[in-house]
């Protein structure tokens, strides 16, 4: 599979490392620049991982660049090639929120794939899956999410709740949202949410030295550590008390795979992808 990357930036870099891992070829860069875009062109060429900068020749094309451009992209390429975004979907400024939901219909209806990185989903999914931890008379679920991200205010938002979004929506349909509280400041977001029978209790920073990925029922915290660096002695023995089953697939090499097994790039389902972005809306406006 032929892919390329606009916004080859720190996520961006990280796409064409792993599409790379996964057997794919890089055959296509743009970055925000002329001047940029001929010096990651060079640094790939140079590492013999990039021939002809030709968009062309890509089958699937990651956009990975600053959220206000996602629109711009999507709407030149997604009848012609098949998509992969960092999320958030799409945002412009200036539109409303039912703009922006109309827009995603007809980019999601479209025949041409389009994905979103909502990896965490696969965290929501472990979690679902461990025996005798979700007390369903448990009715309060906290996330907190803490990054190095350079979001400010509002746009915290549009950055982070996907993630959140991605796990709850693994655990409960989704079906009624309701704000309760916001409050907001430059590096941080407070939320209290009602998602269908649960209140969830939100705290969101960016721009933080220490980052942190937790959430679970109020019974039963989980942070992505625990998860993902499961193998050393501290986790080992958390994982054995909770009797925890967890495998943690490569959401890329599904990508891939997909690809080749079928021609087929949809991994989460458009209406997973679009609830995702209706409630990140929601929470937004």
């Amino acid at each position: 599979m032929n892919f390329g990357v606009i916004g080859p930036g720190k996520m961006g870099q990280l796409f064409i490392r792993d599409f790379i891992k996964c057997g794919a070829k890089l055959t296509y860069i743009k970055a925000s620049t002329v001047k940029k875009t001929k010096k990651i062109v060079k640094k790939y060429q140079k590492e013999g991982l990039l021939d002809n900068n030709s968009i062309k020749s890509v089958d699937s094309l990651v956009i990975s660049s600053k959220t206000n451009t996602h629109y711009k992209y999507i709407n030149r390429f997604y009848k012609k090639k098949k998509l992969l975004i960092e999320k958030p979907f799409f945002f412009c400024k200036n539109k409303s929120y039912d703009w922006h939901l109309k827009k995603a219909r007809l980019f999601l209806k479209f025949n041409k794939s389009i994905n979103l990185n909502l990896s965490n989903y696969l965290l929501g999914d472990i979690y679902k899956k461990q025996k005798n931890l979700i007390n369903k008379k448990n009715k309060k679920f906290f996330f907190s999410f803490h990054t190095g991200g350079d979001c400010k205010y509002k746009l915290i938002i549009l950055d982070l709740m996907p993630h959140f979004f991605s796990i709850i929506q693994r655990l409960t349909p989704c079906d009624h949202i309701k704000i309760i509280s916001r409050t907001i400041s430059k590096h941080s977001c407070d939320l209290i949410i009602k998602i269908d029978n649960y209140t969830c209790y939100i705290d969101l920073k960016e721009n933080q030295k220490k980052r942190r990925l937790s959430f679970g029922f109020s019974d039963f915290i989980i942070s992505r550590q625990q998860i993902l660096y499961k193998n050393n002695i501290k986790n080992f023995l958390y994982n054995r008390k909770y009797n925890l089953k967890i495998k943690t697939p490569n959401p890329l090499t599904n990508f891939i795979s997909n690809y080749h097994d079928k021609n087929e790039l949809t991994i989460l389902g458009k209406k997973f992808i679009f609830r995702n972005f209706r409630l990140t809306l929601k929470a937004y406006f």
